[in-house]
């Protein structure tokens, strides 16, 4: 596992996995939003990634601040195609694009708008949005979403829990990743205090030493095997043994 690879919770991968498809086949944008910088850009980076690994697609990514570049770029693809294939809802010949925005507070709402009606009225020019917004610096959140309409599929991205931060810990110290783990955690706005790090550090003990045990003993563990197999074979034949009844002897004139 790689630091690139790092799910912070159950959850995360399959909504995700939603995500990318959500994208590439359904051709629609995506609005990703949390409270923690660390979790947008982490998961900001991996979704890219996943994008950029599928065929077709070209990803541009925009930093913040950068809204007024990313709409220029819309206009200047809309330059290139005409007005009835830009409006074509289906078998567009155009290049698939994915324009990644990480937003910031100064990103005004009049901006994201102007984004979403180039991507609901211009269909046929096959370019998505994505937004990558903070909840705590980026202003009228719900209504940058409400401007895609149903073009959009949105992300609530949760910080994981002390409970889900110690498993992740406990997990890692098995791979040789604990420090990059214990770093992203960091990174993402969750310090384990020191009961919680020592209670993820002594079920990682207990677990490397249950497959040390399982290593060491293998004929021993087998042998049980066999013993039991032996024991549950007598025990089979023996309830499966027909049981013959034995003539009853009568007697006849003669042994009388």
């Amino acid at each position: 596992m790689s630091i690139n690879d790092l799910y912070f919770r159950p959850f995360d991968k399959a909504r995700l996995d939603r995500l990318t498809e959500a994208i590439v086949q359904e051709k629609l944008s995506a609005a990703l939003l949390s409270e923690s910088e660390g979790l947008l850009d982490h998961y900001g980076r991996i979704l890219v990634q996943r994008l950029r690994e599928r065929s077709g697609i070209n990803v541009e990514v925009y930093y913040p601040n950068s809204t007024e570049a990313l709409i220029t770029r819309f206009n200047k693809i809309l330059e290139n195609i005409s007005v009835d294939a830009a409006t074509k809802t289906v078998d567009s010949d155009a290049p698939q694009r994915v324009l990644v925005a990480f937003d910031s507070h100064a990103t005004g709402l009049r901006e994201v708008q102007l984004m979403a009606r180039l991507v609901r009225d211009f269909p046929g020019a096959n370019t998505r949005i994505i937004l990558l917004l903070d909840k705590r610096s980026s202003t009228q959140v719900e209504k940058k979403i409400e401007a895609f309409g149903n073009k959009i599929i949105r992300w609530d991205i949760s910080t994981p829990t002390q409970r889900e931060a110690s498993v992740l810990l406990s997990e890692s110290e098995l791979t040789g990743m604990e420090p990059e783990v214990r770093q992203a955690l960091e990174n993402v706005g969750v310090s384990l205090d020191a009961k919680l790090a020592l209670a993820a550090s002594n079920r990682a003990i207990n677990k490397a030493e249950e497959e040390m045990q399982k290593n060491e003993n293998p004929v021993e563990n087998e042998n049980k095997i066999d013993d039991n197999g032996e024991n549950n074979n007598d025990i089979a034949n023996y309830e499966t043994t027909p049981q013959i009844d034995q003539p009853v002897k009568q007697e006849t004139d003669e042994s009388k």
